[in-house]
């Protein structure tokens, strides 16, 4: 029984633990992203950057979404508005996030042991400390494999951020306006500059980029998934569904790309394959407002305005901020009032 009782408090310590470790590591990349800027700063503790199923926390320009379900969290992520910073600023940025929670749990052992405490709060600080340390090189050693936010925007691990540092934003984009030395540019730098002039609405602009990276490096389904969300911003729908066909192609199991190309299909009025994407990208995410969007915009397209608002709230209630939902919700409506008016 004694046994069982200790595995128990165990458990529950490395859990505990493992949860102070990661909201301390994205504090340290929030508090000089606050210093070294003027715009405020998001933290997502639990997932990356979902807003469903989580309460927010807001401290002046500091925005904190937590997920509700510790038994879910699938770590975190900071995002920083996008301004332009120094490398240096940009390092610190990236580094502290390493750092703080190694800071912070030294600290910890030191008064524990300092002030001799409990017994408990001697293995607490032991573990945490621990946690921290074997975390270096998970952050810090550079990872290639893309980390993909809820909106399907694409960041990486701590460690391959700061291994891209050397070519900063303004040298991307200088060398695609000069067209110097654009034969030694790989397939990322051209991503790279396409996600931030796509972020600046700079469409044409993007798409040949992302077009760039694709010739380089045509086995990369995120770059088509990019390149197709981008389509969608141009509502060039057929496009967009091919990019997203082929993005499915190399990644099955990417539930974006399966509810993107859903959007696109509604949108061209192929209703029923747009909702068996839908329904797929679901069934491979349930924790995405996008999709729940998209299923109003079905039952929108076929004039079930009930079932179509009933989405449309749902998402609201999970994620406010869903491009477009208040829009659609204002369509809904007068589609309602017509029909209210009608003799």
């Amino acid at each position: 029984m004694e046994s069982i009782l200790f595995i128990g408090v165990f458990v529950i310590i490395m859990m505990l633990v493992r949860y102070f470790i990661i909201i301390i590591h994205e504090f340290g990349h929030a508090i000089p992203a606050l210093l070294f800027t003027k715009d405020k700063v998001v933290i997502f503790i639990g997932s990356y950057g979902s807003t469903s199923g989580s309460f927010n926390i807001q401290l002046k320009r500091l925005l904190i979404y937590v997920k509700r379900n510790p038994f879910k969290w699938r770590g975190g992520v900071c995002i920083p508005s996008i301004v332009s910073l120094s490398l240096k600023k940009n390092f610190c940025i990236y580094i502290s996030g390493t750092l703080l929670p190694i800071f912070i749990s030294g600290m910890f052992v030191f008064i524990v042991f300092y002030f001799n405490l409990s017994d408990l709060l001697k293995f607490i600080s032991f573990v945490s400390i621990i946690t921290a340390l074997v975390d270096i090189p998970r952050n810090l050693i550079a990872n290639s494999a893309p980390i993909i936010l809820q909106d399907g925007a694409v960041t990486y691990n701590d460690g391959q951020l700061i291994a891209d540092l050397r070519k900063n934003r303004e040298a991307i984009i200088q060398s695609f306006i000069t067209n110097k030395n654009s034969t030694l540019l790989s397939s990322k730098d051209y991503f790279n500059s396409a996600e931030i002039k796509r972020e600046e609405g700079n469409f044409i602009e993007a798409i040949k980029d992302y077009t760039s990276a694709i010739d380089l490096d045509p086995m990369v389904w995120y770059y088509y998934n990019n390149r197709g969300y981008t389509y969608l911003d141009m509502d060039l729908f057929e496009k967009a569904i091919l990019d997203f066909t082929k993005a499915i192609a190399l990644n099955p199991n990417e539930a974006f790309a399966y509810n993107n190309r859903g959007f696109a299909k509604i949108m061209l009025g192929n209703l029923n394959q747009g909702l068996d994407d839908v329904l797929k990208s679901l069934e491979l995410n349930d924790d995405n407002a996008y999709a729940f969007r998209n299923l109003g915009i079905f039952h929108l397209k076929r004039k079930e305005i009930d079932k179509a608002l009933d989405f449309f709230n749902y998402t609201f209630d999970i994620d406010k901020k869903t491009p477009l939902l208040s829009e659609y919700i204002a369509m809904a409506k007068e589609y309602t009032e017509k029909d209210n008016d009608r003799p």
